[in-house]
């Protein structure tokens, strides 16, 4: 299945994964999150559990998501989208290598041809 979208509104998808791995980081603290900027609070709030690196990436995936979400008559540029990609990419092997936290795309996430497809997220600790 694809779906009939802008490649924008796939930073959506990978802001929203990170999501995930942030509150699987925070639960082993017993710590939880109520939304997005209680999420950004804990965030800064535990260097320990997230690197200034790590901070920026997850930032710049919640900045760039909103414009795909709520500025959508805006394309986002393919330098965006890669760095994105970038971002995503260095999240999950964060928190892969610092927390042994691992997800599994199940389908591909992007692939060479066409638009992003469906894709399960296996979040196994």
């Amino acid at each position: 299945m694809t779906f009939g979208v802008h490649y924008s509104w796939f930073v959506v998808f990978q802001f929203y994964v990170c999501v995930h791995l942030v509150e699987a980081i925070l639960a082993t603290t017993n710590a939880h999150s109520g939304g997005h900027k209680e999420r950004r609070t804990n965030i800064f709030a535990n260097s320990r559990l997230f690197s200034k690196e790590f901070r920026d990436r997850y930032m710049y995936l919640y900045d760039i998501s909103k414009l795909a979400r709520y500025e959508v008559t805006r394309r986002l540029s393919q330098k965006r989208l890669d760095e994105a990609e970038k971002c995503f990419s260095y999240i999950l092997d964060f928190a892969k290598d610092s927390h042994g936290i691992e997800i599994t795309l199940l389908s591909p996430v992007i692939p060479s041809t066409g638009s992003p497809t469906a894709s399960e997220v296996d979040l196994t600790p």
